[in-house]
C-alpha cells in the first residue's frame, strides 16, 4: 500500500501533490472514488 518504502519514484505515483497535504501517495481502488468525488467537489 506504500510503494515509496520500495523506493517508486514520485512521479510514478497517481496521487501526486494531494492539494488536501501536498503528499504524494498512490490510491487504491477502494479510495478512488473518495478522491475523484473530493476533486470534484472542490473544483466546484
Amino acid at each position: 500500500q506504500n510503494p515509496r518504502q520500495y523506493k517508486i519514484p514520485d512521479w510514478f505515483l497517481n496521487r501526486q501533490k494531494d492539494v488536501k497535504d501536498g503528499k504524494y501517495s498512490q490510491v487504491l481502488a477502494n479510495g478512488l472514488d473518495n478522491k475523484l468525488r473530493e476533486d470534484l467537489e472542490r473544483l466546484k
